[in-house]
């Protein structure tokens, strides 16, 4: 409650700015709930610092809202994590440099999954992987930016994965429960969007009533 009054206020002195905080919280309180205790060391700390940035990677070009036709795939290696390949599009605050490191709360399906929704999966996928006590690129790319109306102050980014062979993602859970933990997520997201639209609407009220109160008055 404490969280959603404080970002009432931003939403209605600048919503594109108050995206960046509360996707990253929404993208940590997943790993929180379903992720292992490395993935909380690993991840949570810094996102909750803000020095890394978190997203949800859902839709793609060719399935719009419809996630049972996503096609992003997730290929096991030998080394217990997975090779990612496809792309996403409208991803919020997908890539900018405000932040070390983009962490996408992504579905995806593993090969020889289920069809439909039964068959996808969350996976952790970071612009940057930790090798060596240092962040490398993990193949992930920002293929185009889309510009939304009031609301250019947040990249809206298509990803692309895996166009080198080298996107590594890590599972959350269990397979082919992905969207049941992603709706934590976007229930989250719904939550907030509805504040945000509430504020931006009592701004437009009171930037409307000052200018209403604030002209020439006429002389009775």
């Amino acid at each position: 409650m404490i969280s959603g009054a404080a970002r009432f206020i931003l939403s209605a002195a600048n919503y594109s700015a108050s995206v960046y905080p509360f996707l990253t919280t929404g993208a940590a309180h997943l790993i929180l709930s379903f992720g292992s205790p490395k993935m909380i060391e690993s991840y949570i700390p810094k996102m909750f610092s803000g020095e890394w940035q978190g997203t949800m990677a859902l839709t793609e070009p060719q399935a719009g809202s419809s996630l049972a036709d996503i096609t992003t795939t997730a290929d096991p290696a030998d080394q217990g994590y997975f090779l990612i390949k496809g792309q996403k599009i409208f991803i919020s605050a997908g890539d900018h440099d405000g932040v070390d490191n983009v962490i996408h709360l992504m579905l995806a399906k593993i090969k020889g999954a289920p069809a439909g929704i039964k068959g996808i999966s969350l996976f952790i996928v970071p612009q940057k992987r930790m090798e060596g006590g240092q962040l490398v690129p993990n193949d992930v790319n920002t293929a185009g930016i889309y510009h939304k109306l009031g609301y250019r102050g947040a990249p809206i980014t298509q990803l692309s994965m895996g166009e080198n062979d080298d996107c590594r993602g890590y599972l959350v859970g269990e397979p082919h429960r992905g969207l049941l933990y992603m709706l934590q997520m976007m229930n989250e997201a719904r939550i907030d969007v509805g504040l945000g639209a509430a504020a931006i609407a009592s701004a437009a009220y009171y930037a409307s009533w000052n200018t209403r109160n604030s002209g020439p008055r006429e002389e009775g």
